[in-house]
């Protein structure tokens, strides 16, 4: 045994140790308050909830905060099991019940979502078809917020139809405009609410008049952000009260699967339970940034790379649809970040590798993305990851197959 592995034991054992002193201690503590869940505790600080909320059977603190994020608010009717007297969650940590001593009918099961199978296949390499691509009509001359007039984006996706396999794109800022558009060129869109820490009113009610107007036979998912979590470190609270206000607002209005969009260290670092309440999990995955936090990625390895850590993902995440909502290499000829080059000749191998690599696999993702973006500085490569040129004529260069 390693000197490793041997530290873990000791750190597992004595682990366990305590777990069975908090145990016993709490059944004396559980016993004196007449076998209840407190009902006199103060309130948890932000970012913290009491220890039945996070599912724990016992705790030495009667009035524990651990961190974690607060359960959802019940049906009409219905209350929290420790509300309502309950001595334990029946298994669910936020189980809704009837009010009572004891347990009771839960609530009516939420309506099943959708199928995915849809938006599955959208993004799934197969045949002629290399997945699905992220869509910014933001070219030389545009960037966020600004209008992009119609017929320019009718030109760029009918420059995508030309050139390349494409047929589903994944919209940022899910409008009903850009999705008509899409639609009437036949191609499938994977919506995105773009949302930031403030008031989110007006981006999650155009995602609803997209989807009502457009339709579900063309916008197959909408996702509640990307990478919300990796942008605002040190706020899950709050990232996460934000997430549900808009998973609430969408599921109230239309019938539509519901992911959430982040990147790796937001569902790698800790099992996020953000992603038992939606219908999918979107991970963005780029080997190029291994170059800049650690380890070393070739152009040729962003295929295994990328598919490596899908399978991650999925066993991490098992039962849950996990799509790959971002996976890319920039290219542009920018020169070596570490020991990856960003020329178009690196960008196309790492962008076939990948589409190749899921497609052996069946699996779905999302290559970042179809046009290049000047407005997000030239020369430090996150204005290259388009494969095709952000500038008139708008060629694809390194589009993979």
């Amino acid at each position: 045994m390693t000197p490793t592995a041997h530290l873990l034991l000791v750190i597992i054992s004595v682990g366990l140790l305590l777990e069975v002193a908090v145990c016993t201690e709490v059944e004396v503590l559980v016993k004196d308050n007449g076998g209840k869940i407190p009902t006199d505790c103060w309130a948890c600080p932000a970012g913290q909830i009491h220890w039945w909320e996070a599912g724990w059977p016992s705790s030495a603190d009667r009035c524990a905060c651990t961190p974690g994020s607060p359960c959802w608010t019940c049906p009409a009717g219905f209350v929290h099991w420790w509300e309502a007297g309950w001595e334990s969650s029946g298994g669910d940590r936020c189980n809704c019940v009837k009010k009572g001593p004891g347990p009771g009918p839960s609530p009516p099961a939420p309506p099943a979502p959708p199928s995915l199978r849809a938006l599955q296949d959208a993004f799934t390499p197969s045949g002629g078809s290399p997945g699905c691509i992220a869509f910014g009509p933001y070219v030389r001359g545009f960037g966020p917020g600004a209008h992009v007039p119609d017929d320019l984006v009718n030109r760029l996706l009918d420059i995508m139809i030309r050139d390349t396999g494409f047929r589903c794109i994944q919209l940022y800022g899910l409008d009903a405009r850009i999705a008509k558009i899409a639609k009437s060129k036949g191609i499938k869109v994977h919506g995105i609410v773009w949302l930031n820490l403030g008031d989110n009113t007006a981006a999650i009610n155009s995602a609803i008049a997209a989807v009502q107007q457009v339709g579900t036979d063309t916008i197959l998912g909408v996702s509640c952000g990307s990478e919300l979590f990796v942008r605002n470190q040190g706020q899950q609270a709050y990232v996460e009260q934000t997430i549900r206000a808009c998973i609430r607002g969408i599921r109230d209005a239309v019938k539509v699967p519901v992911g959430i969009n982040d990147a790796s260290p937001s569902w790698f670092n800790q099992y996020w339970r953000m992603a038992d309440e939606v219908d999918y999990i979107g991970v963005n995955l780029y080997p190029f940034f291994d170059n800049y936090f650690g380890g070393c990625s070739h152009a040729n390895e962003a295929g295994l790379k990328t598919i490596n850590l899908y399978r991650q993902a999925k066993n991490k995440y098992s039962g849950k649809l996990v799509l790959i909502t971002e996976a890319g290499w920039p290219g542009n000829n920018h020169g070596a970040r570490g020991c990856a080059a960003t020329s178009d000749n690196d960008q196309r191998l790492a962008m076939q590798q990948i589409v190749d690599e899921f497609r052996r696999e069946r699996a779905p993702v999302v290559i970042f993305e179809l046009f290049r973006e000047p407005w997000k500085g030239e020369g430090n490569g996150e204005d290259s990851f388009g494969v095709c040129v952000g500038d008139a004529p708008y060629n694809c260069v390194t589009a993979p197959r």
